[in-house]
This record gives structure tokens, C-alpha cells and sequence, in this order.
């Protein structure tokens, strides 16, 4: 169910970019090689949803939850706006899911579509909710929580999470689930989100007293067709 409490549906831009093989008017790319035009189409559309985060000062992260092949939910990152730092795209979809749905929220046949691997506390609470599959489009080689640093996924959240504490009562019950997940679905996109919105600059992040190497200087240090990303982020910068 979405937020208005019936199904989101997909529209119209959706099911144009399906029947097209989901190119967005780009030449085909090597990442989106082994998806499906369906998953590609989700993607976009959680590209679109990172594309309005920019526009509204925010780090370009956006999201979509999917369900029987229709998205129930749509998030992008309000840390600025908010001032709240756990306000990522996920948490922002999630929270309009919990509210829509209540107690029978179901996550099990649940997919993320988002354009950055989920941080290690995004990727907890996708554990704790039992979220089915996660795509992601470029990882977070600083605060990843789907391979990069740690492997949520994989282990569920029970590392870390496993001594709790129920009423002054330890258990060692572990929490969470873990999920499969998969990366690269439109990743230069992804990255070329980020690019721009750090040359011009984050309005709310503290000023550095020296040159920082980002993350995304050296994601698109490694990626083809953007090569130039680096050169233009110290051309920026000078």
C-alpha cells in the first residue's frame, strides 16, 4: 500500500522507459548489463528521486521501494532540511511505509532500488525489517554497509546487535535478516549525481582545513565514461 493507502503505480514515464529497454536517453552502459529493463526502469526512477534531492540542496541520494512489481514508496535525503543526519532516502521511504501500513507492514517481498549502497546504519535497519533484495548504484567505499565496510547483508544485524537487553533481561537471540543485494545498476549515474553536487560544494557541511580526498574522487577515478570526474572536482576546488 502507498502512502495514500492504495498502490503506487507505475507511471507513465515508468512503463515508457521498460518498453524502451530502460536507456534513458544514454548509450547502454556496461553496468546495466545482467539486469532486466524492469529493474533498470526502478533504478531511473530512483534517480529521479536523487535528481530532486540536488535540487533542494540535498546530497543526491534517492530511493524507491518496490513490491509485486509496483512502487509503494519513494525517498530521497533530507539531512539538510531537517538538520537530522539520519534522515537518508531509505529511513525517508521506510518512515512513509510504517505510516501508511502500520503493525502490517511487510517488508519480506520488498525491494530497494537506490542510487548509493546503503550506509552501515541504513543497511542495519534493512536487516531489521527483512527487506527481500537491494540494487544499488555505486558503492560507499566509507560508510558502505553491503560490501564495502561491512557486510550487513550477509551477516544480518546481529553483529553488533547481538547482546540486547528485554526488560533488564540480556538475550543472545540475533536480530535481523539478511538480504541479497547487488550493486552497479547504473552506477556512473549514480556517481555523476555526486560529482556535481560536491564541485559546487554541500551548504551544510563544515569547512575542511585541508584538501580531503573524497570518496567520490576515487570511485570516479576508477569508472570509464567519467574519467574526467577527479580533473574536474581539483579544477573546482583550485
Amino acid at each position: 500500500m502507498g502512502t495514500s493507502g492504495s498502490p503506487v503505480q507505475r507511471d507513465a514515464s515508468t512503463e515508457e522507459c521498460i518498453s524502451n529497454g530502460c536507456t534513458m536517453d544514454r548509450n547502454h552502459l556496461a553496468s546495466e548489463e545482467g539486469f532486466t529493463p524492469e529493474q533498470r526502469a526502478f533504478m531511473t526512477e530512483a534517480i529521479k528521486e536523487a535528481e530532486r534531492a540536488h535540487e533542494e540542496g540535498e546530497v543526491p541520494v534517492g530511493c524507491v521501494f518496490v513490491r509485486d512489481g509496483t512502487i509503494i514508496a519513494r525517498g530521497s535525503n533530507a539531512t539538510n532540511v531537517t538538520r537530522n543526519g539520519t534522515r537518508h532516502a531509505e529511513m525517508m521511504a521506510i518512515d512513509k511505509i510504517l505510516a501508511a501500513e502500520t503493525a502490517a507492514a511487510d517488508f519480506s517481498q520488498c525491494d530497494l532500488y537506490v542510487t548509493v549502497e546503503p550506509c552501515i546504519m541504513c543497511a542495519g535497519a534493512l536487516s531489521l525489517i527483512g527487506i527481500r533484495e537491494v540494487f544499488y548504484g555505486c558503492p560507499n567505499d566509507k560508510f558502505g554497509g553491503n560490501g564495502s565496510i561491512m557486510s550487513i547483508h550477509v551477516d544480518g544485524c546481529s553483529r553488533g546487535c547481538d547482546q540486547i537487553t528485554h526488560n533488564h533481561h540480556p538475550t543472545t537471540s540475533p536480530l535481523g535478516k539478511t538480504y541479497k543485494s547487488t550493486g552497479g545498476l547504473y552506477r556512473e549515474e549514480a556517481i555523476e549525481l555526486l560529482r556535481r553536487f560536491y564541485i559546487s560544494g554541500n551548504p551544510k557541511a563544515p569547512k575542511p582545513h585541508r584538501k580531503v580526498e573524497t570518496w567520490v574522487d576515487r570511485l570516479t577515478a576508477q569508472v570509464g565514461g567519467v574519467t574526467d570526474a577527479a580533473a574536474a572536482l581539483g579544477a573546482a576546488e583550485n
